[in-house]
């Protein structure tokens, strides 16, 4: 049985004598390969590295020219509905608080 490097993943292929003439299917990286397009490792010497990934396109950022004023206006009305009803919570529990720390206290 020979042992051969796959030209994709580098890896080491086994090949039984009856693939010879063949394809053989590499195990790492499952890549269907004649064996006659295959060379042995030469022992010692490092593999060859893996290729390079292709890379990922690049799209170009571009901002926006602003948007309806209507939408300000609907964020301002959100921000102070929102900071009334915090503001109301909070003298809610201020008013309570006493009760729950004094009240436990003096008993």
């Amino acid at each position: 049985m020979r042992v051969l490097s796959c030209p994709t993943c580098h890896a080491a292929v086994h090949v039984p004598p009856e693939a010879e003439s063949g394809t053989v299917t590499c195990e790492a990286c499952r890549e269907v390969i004649r064996p006659a397009d295959l060379r042995p490792p030469v022992p010692g010497e490092p593999p060859p590295p893996p290729p390079v990934p292709g890379k990922y396109p690049v799209i170009r950022f571009e901002a926006t020219t602003g948007g309806a004023p209507a939408g300000l206006i609907v964020a301002l009305v959100t921000g102070l509905v929102g900071a009334l009803v915090l503001a109301v919570g909070c003298v809610v529990v201020r008013s309570f608080f006493w009760l729950v720390i004094v009240f436990p206290a003096l008993h």
